[in-house]
């Protein structure tokens, strides 16, 4: 049951931080392009 719970936290953690991680990475290329 408990590691269950952490499970589907962390997926909650990734599903949440993941758009912000390829927006950084999209602002790094765009920052070496330039």
């Amino acid at each position: 049951m408990v590691k269950s719970y952490y499970f589907r936290v962390s997926l909650l953690f990734l599903l949440l931080l993941f758009p912000f991680g390829l927006d950084l990475c999209f602002l790094s290329e765009d920052e070496m392009t330039i």
